[in-house]
């Protein structure tokens, strides 16, 4: 999908809201979602586009894309530890552009794939050291994901990128605890149903281990997940923090 076409812009915000929307059967809450208005965001003034050091291309872009309230503090996660910059406002439209963050990660890109640092810009960032850090060529409509601490990087069109993310979600590869702020990376984990009351654990052992990912998944298989017309939301983060504070207990009573 390249950007130089005049509806890349629109393309590109379709692409999120839709991804965006996902989100709202699980951890996200619908009012999370900042949709621009028509005509894009109004922050993005003559005197903004002359202050920036990026292209054109990318102000357009970041002018018409949605973005979410809150950040990490606010559980507002759309991969592990990961929250998405908001651009709409005036601080944010001028962010990528009084410093230059990720420059490390953004150089190193480029020099892979040929990425023109004007055109790239931070679209999440890590919470923690090892979060996912994602970035986004605005020419070329290229995602990178990286994960901070550990050079692991990605490199896909936008749309196929999105995709994937919300097919580790329905496939629960990444999995929100519903109730917290946390998103668990159990891509590792082999998925082999669960035929017990509960996973018996060795005393400590630390979460989340393969049995609480294995469990986890079968509290969401069990109220519906992934047919978003069965899902009980509800009934799942009830179901979570059960088992969430039975695993508490035995990590109290290991301890006596």
């Amino acid at each position: 999908m390249p950007a130089s076409t005049g509806s890349a812009p629109a393309q590109y915000g379709l692409i999120l809201d839709n991804f965006y929307t996902f989100l709202t059967n699980l951890h996200l809450p619908a009012s999370a979602i900042k949709r621009p208005p028509e005509g894009g965001w109004p922050s993005y003034t003559s005197e903004v586009y002359k202050k920036s050091h990026k292209s054109a291309i990318t102000m357009n872009v970041l002018r018409h894309l949605p973005y979410l309230e809150g950040g990490c503090d606010e559980g507002k996660h759309i991969h592990c530890k990961c929250h998405v910059v908001d651009y709409s406002t005036p601080s944010g439209a001028l962010r990528p552009f009084t410093q230059m963050e990720l420059s490390t990660e953004i150089q190193v890109l480029g020099g892979m794939h040929g990425a023109k640092i004007k055109n790239v810009v931070s679209f999440a960032t890590a919470c923690e050291s090892d979060g996912r850090v994602i970035l986004f060529d605005t020419n070329t409509g290229l995602i990178f994901e990286d994960s901070r601490g550990v050079r692991h990087t990605r490199c896909e069109p936008i749309e196929q990128y999105f995709n994937e993310l919300k097919a580790k979600y329905e496939q629960l590869k990444l999995i929100p605890i519903l109730g917290t702020a946390s998103i668990l990376d159990a891509e590792g984990v082999e998925d082999v149903p669960y035929e017990v009351p509960f996973p018996e654990m060795q005393p400590n052992t630390t979460f989340p281990s393969k049995k609480d990912v294995l469990w986890i998944r079968h509290i969401y298989r069990s109220h519906g997940w992934p047919n978003l017309k069965e899902f009980r939301k509800d009934a799942v983060r009830d179901g979570i923090k059960e088992y969430m504070e039975m695993r508490l207990q035995d990590k109290v009573d290991a301890c006596r």
